[in-house]
């Protein structure tokens, strides 16, 4: 676990935390570690946390994470704005490209993504690669985190789901703090009832 991660939040700080983009496509694309990637995105999206993004795997996250098929292009550009709304973006400069040269720990698409958020200053970096994980301090898992997160900040997040489709998706909508209620991604929402609750909070982890 990132160090001084836990004293921020007893203090009552909002982290900062960095989402590499394994961790951005597990949510968009269904996979094994899509709940726990999904909670912690939630808890950036309700301001609970904020988020970061690096610009360097900014476009290969919305390409990939759009469904495939016709209007795909629409699609990534409407993710893109979802995301922005989201995250903040970290440049890709030449002062963190610089900086990446001297991460030997790591592969210099993780070195980075560690540089941007190391000049930003972030508390956590959010990643389910394993070399990220031995390579850098401040990497953990959405695995790792959410509970962390759930400990002192559960109670800023408040979700609901709500059932989109009659063939039984299911979307996570967390309220807005001016009022009303808003999606959350991914944008097709989610297939189970079941996981869509894990990610709204409202159901633990087995």
């Amino acid at each position: 676990m990132p160090p001084d991660l836990e004293t921020r939040l007893r203090d009552g700080e909002s982290p900062t935390v960095l989402f590499d983009a394994n961790v951005l496509l597990d949510v968009f694309l269904q996979r094994e570690n899509a709940v726990p990637a999904a909670r912690a995105l939630t808890f950036a999206e309700a301001g609970a946390v904020r988020g970061h993004v690096c610009a360097s795997a900014f476009g290969v996250i919305c390409h990939h994470g759009a469904e495939p098929g016709p209007g795909r292009g629409r699609r990534e550009r409407l993710l893109a704005a979802q995301l922005m709304r989201i995250l903040k973006v970290l440049p890709l400069t030449e002062e963190v490209l610089d900086t990446a040269l001297g991460y030997e720990r790591l592969s210099f698409e993780d070195a980075q993504v560690a540089a941007a958020g190391d000049l930003a200053g972030v508390n956590a970096i959010l990643t389910s690669d394993g070399g990220f994980l031995r390579g850098h301090d401040l990497a953990c898992t959405p695995r790792d985190l959410v509970p962390l997160l759930e400990a002192h900040l559960g109670q800023r997040t408040v979700c609901r789901v709500v059932k989109v489709t009659p063939e039984g998706a299911f979307r996570v909508e967390i309220a807005d703090p001016e009022g009303g209620w808003r999606q959350t991604l991914p944008l097709s929402g989610f297939p189970s009832e079941e996981q869509a609750e894990r990610v709204a909070g409202l159901r633990q982890e087995d």
